[in-house]
């Protein structure tokens, strides 16, 4: 109960909640291969694996992965969780040496070399290697890519990493904020590098299953919702002759509505469609009766907030 004993008013709120759920969406690469430094010229994107880490000679390898949204994801979709899992498919002889795997935003387009069409911002033009991101068009700013440059200087995710099987970068704010970004601008989709942190430590490579091997490919999960789950009136101001009411959550644009008294068939619309929050409605009579819906999906908004206004005589 909200209390307004100086105007005379009394606006009881009553909240109601739509768990809109989300949708899952199970995503495979649309390009992968591997940056690998002995071959400076190698595209590898047609291989079963993809490789990261240290090799025993000291040699570097950073693995790319490009993912595809288009019509499987709205560009309106809020993104409630991402996670990524990679397969170990091999390890060094005697095990290697365990390290800390990290997923850091390509910056730059790349190709993989054996796609037919551009997706998800992987260029098909040209093949990436050591030292090209687009063979013979255009290369990292140094060889292998340069954090900072060509990689993002933010990690998005880390994973530790031992022995063969599954490993999963678990959703968290780096990865939504990742793949939020892509599926409002498609032109960002430049997917994810993989290094390890411990690139100093010979031993530390492991090879990935790819998107060639079909029974252990790559799989970004990705939970969103086409509507925001809770849409709670926080506060509503009243003075002689208008109120206002604040709210937060749900999914714009919003329509305020009113009733005269409940048993009336129809809400009637109080003013234009809003995208954000407030929302001012004129006091008459002695009750009144208020909601805020999504204007979106009217006339049965798919949530709302009503709130009565008591005016006491």
């Amino acid at each position: 109960m909200i209390g307004l004993n100086a105007l005379g008013f009394l606006a009881l709120p009553a909240l109601f909640i739509l768990n809109l759920g989300a949708e899952t969406v199970t995503n495979n690469p649309v390009a992968d291969t591997t940056l690998f430094e002995p071959h400076t010229s190698n595209n590898l994107g047609g291989h079963f694996d993809v490789s990261a880490g240290t090799t025993r000679e000291g040699s570097r390898a950073r693995g790319l992965f490009g993912f595809d949204f288009a019509g499987r994801i709205p560009p309106s979709a809020t993104i409630t969780s991402a996670s990524l899992r990679l397969t170990v498919t091999k390890v060094p002889t005697g095990g290697g040496v365990n390290s800390v795997f990290e997923l850091r935003r390509v910056l730059q387009p790349w190709g993989e070399g054996n796609k037919t069409s551009t997706q998800g911002g992987v260029a098909s033009a040209g093949e990436a290697s050591w030292n090209d991101r687009l063979a013979g068009t255009a290369s990292w700013t140094m060889p292998g890519g340069q954090i900072g440059a060509d990689f993002s200087i933010v990690v998005s995710a880390t994973a530790p990493v031992a022995g063969l099987g599954n490993v999963t970068f678990v959703s968290g704010p780096g990865l939504i904020v990742d793949v939020q970004a892509w599926v409002v601008n498609a032109g960002t989709n430049l997917g994810w590098a993989l290094l390890s942190q411990s690139e100093d430590q010979p031993e530390t490579a492991r090879r990935f299953a790819s998107r060639e091997d079909p029974n252990n490919a790559p799989q970004l999960v990705i939970e969103y919702s086409l509507g925001a789950a809770e849409l709670r009136i926080t506060n509503i101001s009243l003075n002689q002759s208008s109120g206002t009411v604040f709210w937060t959550g749900g999914k714009g644009p919003f329509q305020l509505q009113s009733k005269a008294n409940l048993d009336a068939a129809n809400w009637i619309d109080d003013g234009q469609p809003t995208q954000t929050s407030p929302a001012i409605f004129p006091v008459t009579g002695s009750a009144s009766f208020f909601r805020v819906a999504d204007a979106a999906t009217r006339p049965i908004p798919t949530t709302a907030v009503e709130a009565t206004i008591f005016k006491d005589e």
